[in-house]
């Protein structure tokens, strides 16, 4: 229980946090720059979820039965597939934002690309702490993460023009003390395995959990993807404090998972690993969902102002969709546990895709706004959830082929 609470309190921290910058300079920019901001930190989210490989995933399955230092090893891989990835796409958005933009919005627009970047970078050692059974670790890493944070990011409070060092700064630094942290030449280490056959041979090792990390986390940030291309940057920005929450939300799962996961490849009985881990999840969903309902709305409200604050009936949406996230997080996480990360692929596959032909097609014949979007997307999750719960029970076990 101490260990929940720890885990719990440090990931809180760190949604607090996430919400609290984006706050701040919600408050501080003009909407044009805000807009530029969130945008640079979807790039960053997008990108993540192609490039991060499903390594979190791996590691939440493996830490506690491989050697310090293959975990160190793995650690290094990731964060130079990761880092060279996404330095060529930067290339893109910069110059996609010189050829639309201001250089102070593109620059603007860049630092929160490579912050959200970072962080994910930075979320994948917390990851791998409490995979670890370093609790304590993961609270005093997330305690001085977001003091730094919280504090620098005041400075553009100041002067808007401080924006860009503001929101990049701390996560540069926190990425150096997690170097720090992995081992000695670790920049030597790093370099030396960003090259094109490493980063290829990365991501063929880690093709099941890429394909399922994929598709999983892209379901996740449909909304946002969907909300900013077929009704605009500015509703998407609006719309991106809600979309935080939401994802927070969903990234308490984190805390229950790195819990429950490891725990269950423990134990010996199919049918208690089904039990354990489908409980754990929908009790700890119906939790969150209850919280995100009651304090959302009000919550936005006074960060943000009524214009960032969602409607009740988009309200009720999102908190059946947490509730159905993470019952299939449950049975994800077993199939997770079996290995049948192909199969978790399929399903997210068929889903994502799914979500946004109906979307787009509802679209060309419809007014679509933002709610409809989450009304296409609840349905589709919701399939998803029982696809994935008769895959544990075994009732379309025929339907894959490994």
């Amino acid at each position: 229980m101490k260990k929940l609470f720890m885990s719990l309190f440090s990931t809180a921290l760190r949604i607090a946090t996430a919400l609290g910058m984006i706050a701040i300079y919600a408050n501080a920019l003009s909407l044009e720059q805000f807009t530029h901001l969130a945008v640079g930190l979807l790039c960053a989210q997008i990108t993540c979820i192609f490039v991060d490989g499903g390594v979190n995933n791996e590691i939440l399955r493996s830490a506690r039965l491989e050697s310090i230092a293959q975990n160190a090893k793995r650690l290094y891989e990731s964060i130079a597939a990761r880092l060279a990835v996404s330095t060529a796409i930067s290339i893109c958005l910069v110059m996609y934002n010189l050829l639309t933009t201001t250089w102070d919005n593109t620059v603007i627009s860049l630092a929160a690309f490579f912050s959200g970047v970072l962080s994910s970078i930075n979320e994948t050692n917390l990851v791998n702490l409490k995979a670890t059974n370093r609790f304590k670790d993961e609270l005093i890493n997330s305690t001085a993460q977001s003091a730094l944070i919280i504090s620098i990011s005041c400075f553009v409070l100041i002067s808007p023009g401080l924006a860009a060092l503001s929101i990049l700064f701390p996560r540069l630094f926190t990425t150096g003390v997690l170097l720090r942290g992995i081992g000695k030449n670790n920049m030597r280490k790093i370099r030396n395995r960003m090259s094109i056959k490493s980063v290829f041979g990365y991501y063929t090792r880690l093709k099941h959990y890429t394909l399922d990390s994929v598709f999983s986390n892209l379901g996740a940030q449909l909304d946002a993807i969907l909300i900013s291309v077929l009704i605009g940057k500015e509703a998407f920005a609006i719309y991106q404090p809600t979309s935080r929450v939401l994802s927070s939300s969903l990234n308490l799962g984190g805390v229950i998972g790195a819990l429950v996961i490891p725990r269950a490849t423990t134990l010996h009985s199919d049918k208690n690993i089904k039990h354990y881990l489908l409980g754990s999840f929908f009790v700890f969903g119906l939790v969150v969902a209850a919280l995100f309902f009651v304090f959302c709305n009000y919550f936005l409200s006074i960060l943000f102002g009524s214009i960032f604050s969602p409607s009740l009936d988009i309200e009720i949406i999102l908190t059946f969709m947490i509730i159905v996230r993470f019952l299939a997080a449950g049975a994800g996480s077993y199939l997770t546990i079996k290995g049948q990360q192909k199969k978790r692929a399929i399903i997210n596959a068929i889903c994502a895709v799914s979500a946004v032909v109906f979307t787009v097609m509802y679209g060309y014949f419809y007014h679509i706004n933002i709610e409809v979007i989450l009304r296409i997307l609840l349905a589709l999750q919701v399939v998803m959830m029982i696809f994935y719960v008769l895959s544990v029970v075994k009732y379309v076990e025929s339907v894959f082929i490994d």
